[in-house]
This record gives structure tokens, C-alpha cells and sequence, in this order.
């Protein structure tokens, strides 16, 4: 399992840092003002199970601590800002633990309890969904495009798909048949004879002469 220490005014854990074979200084900052009136953070990582949890005593963020481990691993720091017992903000970053210690910035954005804080009111940005505290954007709502012969759209003031035609499809030519099949784009040449522009031209090879 991962471990921290405090970095500056007090070193805790002092033992399981002094003996830690690598490691990553991991600096956690405010750049929002979210978290003001820190208590505890508390700290994970992806590559190991299990929380640690730093007191602030008092002290404001910014705050640097010692996060150790095996040498080479990598993963994601989690970190979470608790004040009055409440998680107030969360951040995260990769890190990768070596003999030099590198150093290993997280900071911090609003956390989230419920799918309703997360909303933005748009319906073309897709639902947004509140995990492990986080708010995270959902997928578009226009996409994928099941059929590769249709084109959707997104019409904010209808909060809707709209149906279209995909591009490449029109070519401009009055004398093909626009065709698409199974997403296969085809311009199909008229008949040689067949009237276009109005009637002042005919049809010869796909093209209107006049």
C-alpha cells in the first residue's frame, strides 16, 4: 500500500518514509479556491487498495506530501478534500514512483454529490453524471452513427437529433442520382437525353449541356 507523509511543518509516518525504496512528491493545490477550510485529505491511488489520510492541523493549501511505494509504479493519485466531514473537492493525476522522487501536481475542482449539481443545461453535451464525487460529461447524445448513410445532428433550441444527409452525398450535379448504400457514396449518371436545368439543357455523361 501506498504511503504519505506530510511535507514542511510536520513529517508523519516518519519510518515508513525514511525506509520507502521510491517514491513522488505530490503537491495538492486550490487553484479554484474550492477547498478552503481543509481538514483531511484523503489519498489512493489506481495501482494500490486502501486510503491514507492526512491531517492539515490548520495548515492552508497548498500542501506537499511524500507519496512512496515500489520503485516504477504507475497509476492515478486520487485525492479528496474533506471539511466539517463533508468532501468539498477532488483531484487526480498519473504519477509514477522512482528513487527521485518526482514531483506530481493535483488540483483540486468542486466535488459532487448527486447527477443534478453536474448538469450544464445543454442537451447537446450529453448528460452529465456525478462519479466518485466528480462531475464527468456523458457521451453525445447524436452519436454513434448507426447508419453510415445518415447523418445526425444536434438542434440545442429543439433538444433533438436532426436527420440529415451525410457528407459527400450531394454533389451538385442535377444529372446523377445521388445513392448511398451500407455507407458506399454512388453518383449515378442520368440517362444521356434527360432534361436539366430548367429544361434549357440536357443530360450527356452526368453532366448538363446546355
Amino acid at each position: 500500500m501506498p504511503r504519505i507523509a506530510a511535507w514542511g511543518a510536520a513529517l508523519l509516518l516518519f519510518c515508513q518514509v525514511a525506509c520507502a525504496p521510491a517514491g513522488a512528491l505530490v503537491q495538492v493545490e486550490d487553484p479554484e479556491r474550492v477547498a478552503q477550510g481543509t481538514e483531511v485529505i484523503e489519498v489512493r491511488t489506481s495501482a494500490r487498495a486502501g486510503v491514507e489520510s492526512l491531517e492539515l492541523d490548520g495548515r492552508p493549501l497548498p500542501v506537499t506530501f511524500l507519496l512512496t511505494g515500489q520503485d516504477g509504479l504507475t497509476g492515478t493519485v486520487f485525492v479528496v478534500a474533506f471539511s466539517g466531514g463533508r468532501r468539498v473537492a477532488v483531484g487526480e493525476a498519473p504519477v509514477r514512483l522512482s528513487a527521485s522522487a518526482p514531483s506530481v501536481v493535483v488540483s483540486l475542482a468542486s466535488a459532487c454529490e448527486t447527477d443534478t449539481v453536474c448538469s450544464d443545461g445543454l442537451f447537446c453535451t450529453g448528460e452529465e453524471r456525478c462519479v466518485e464525487g466528480r462531475c464527468e460529461q456523458g457521451p453525445p447524445p447524436c452519436a454513434p452513427q448507426l447508419d453510415a448513410c445518415v447523418a445526425l445532428t444536434c438542434d440545442e433550441a429543439e433538444a433533438a437529433c436532426a436527420v440529415g444527409l451525410p457528407e459527400g452525398l450531394d454533389d451538385g450535379e442535377a444529372c446523377t442520382e445521388d445513392l448511398c448504400t451500407e455507407g458506399t457514396i454512388e453518383h449515378r449518371a442520368r440517362p444521356d437525353g434527360t432534361a436539366c436545368a430548367g429544361g434549357q439543357g440536357t443530360c450527356q455523361a452526368g453532366r448538363c449541356a446546355r
